[in-house]
């Protein structure tokens, strides 16, 4: 193959001129090619890859799609409008969410540049076998899940998470003001003489201001590595996301899963049903737990009584500390000393969410395995997951919620240099 003409083109596109060079080859046998023509997008898009990635950091990390647009144009000197911008982000988003959805292949967690911020895998002792996958290679998951267990040996650990954030959603009245406001802003354009083109069809808004998205996380002992995935659907919906991203991980096939939640009885339910059961030690989140023993001690003993905070501090140390039964009983010991009627209600909503979790409370054997007996990982990551989506004012299509999270949800799992690659070769 020689190379048949060097010249240089320019090309008009919605970003403005963009001047570039480009060399053609070509051979009797294959015709021509001109390879950098899939990395502009020249034949498919008007918007290239890079700026599409450009803008989805910028805009998920901005406080709009308006300023954004304006970083954008200061720093690559591409002209956007904030309405662009903000199609371009969603629509990756919805792209981004799509191919997570489709990929098959087994999470990398031997990648080059992950690697290098990784602490060194733990010695093996001599004569100890690596664990090899089916292939034969030795399983690089070791490399940031493997674990010095006080109790098992050295294993392969991960955390396992779920949890539900709410979010602001546009509702159904909120689009039909708004459909009001834009017909009436149209009239008085077309009077001016100008033509417009017909509004596209309304789409439905929800029933509340607030909608919930589950959240799910993978994540090793020392929070070097994580996994994240987000849906805007119901339980059984973030059920099977629960199975699916599990599978990528290699679920599975890890030593011990440690599934530490908040005790809401859908997480458990579906944790239940897809974590495996033998290998999974299902934790209730001892923060969550303690906020329940003091909403009791409130309505027992007031607010600032001394008494009552003592009383809180013992049973949360026999909680923490002593088994299960053991609590139980002080806590039922406890209840029968009341005698005021709200007093009484209030010991028997604790005893009633203690009871139902009595299997969760696992904090003696978490102890022993050296595990964390808290979900503030689950916590802190709905926190970064909806920073883009609960800025003031802000409302949202639940389409769009999704899209965003999936965006956030590449970066968060250090999967965006693997999807930016894969869209490259897909142009």
């Amino acid at each position: 193959m020689s190379v048949r003409a060097r010249r240089s083109r320019s090309e008009l596109t919605r970003l403005g001129r963009v001047d570039w060079t480009r060399r053609q080859y070509w051979s009797r046998e294959g015709s021509s090619v001109v390879p950098v023509d899939a990395l502009v997008d020249r034949a498919e898009a008007t918007v290239s890859v890079g700026v599409r990635e450009a803008c989805c950091r910028l805009g998920t990390n901005g406080s709009s799609f308006a300023r954004a647009a304006r970083d954008l144009l200061f720093i690559g000197g591409v002209r956007l409008s904030g309405e662009s911008l903000r199609r371009i982000v969603e629509d990756e988003g919805r792209r981004a969410l799509a191919w997570g959805r489709d990929e098959q292949m087994l999470f990398d967690f031997g990648g080059p540049e992950e690697s290098a911020q990784r602490r060194p895998a733990v010695p093996r002792p001599p004569g100890e076998p690596a664990a090899l996958l089916p292939s034969g290679r030795v399983d690089p998951r070791r490399t940031v899940l493997e674990v010095d267990d006080p109790v098992a040996g050295r294993v392969m650990l991960m955390y396992a998470s779920m949890d539900g954030v709410q979010t602001p959603t546009v509702t159904d009245r909120e689009k039909i003001k708004r459909r009001v406001k834009a017909q009436e802003r149209r009239r008085v354009l077309r009077k001016g003489g100008k033509a417009l083109r017909p509004l596209p069809p309304r789409t439905n808004g929800t029933d509340q201001r607030w909608k919930e998205m589950k959240i799910i996380t993978f994540y090793n002992q020392d929070k070097s590595w994580r996994h994240v995935a987000a849906t805007v659907g119901d339980h059984a919906v973030a059920g099977r996301l629960l199975a699916r991203e599990g599978a990528k991980v290699g679920l599975g096939s890890i030593d011990r899963i440690v599934a530490p939640v908040d005790g809401a009885t859908y997480i458990r339910r579906q944790m239940e049903r897809y974590l495996p059961r033998k290998r999974t030690a299902l934790v209730l989140d001892f923060f969550h737990l303690s906020g329940h023993v003091h909403d009791a001690r409130r309505a027992v003993f007031g607010e600032e009584d001394a008494d009552g905070r003592a009383w809180a501090d013992g049973q949360l140390r026999a909680l923490r500390h002593e088994p299960p039964q053991t609590s139980w009983r002080s806590l039922l010991d406890w209840r029968g000393t009341l005698r005021a009627k709200p007093a009484r209600q209030a010991a028997d909503e604790l005893l009633g969410y203690v009871g139902e979790r009595k299997a969760m409370l696992r904090y003696a054997e978490c102890d022993r395995h050296g595990w964390d007996v808290g979900s503030g990982p689950m916590e802190s990551m709905c926190k970064q997951l909806t920073r883009r989506l609960k800025g003031r004012g802000m409302r949202w299509d639940r389409p769009n919620i999704q899209a965003m999270a999936a965006l956030e949800c590449l970066y968060q799992s250090s999967q965006d240099t693997p999807y930016w690659k894969s869209q490259l070769l897909n142009n």
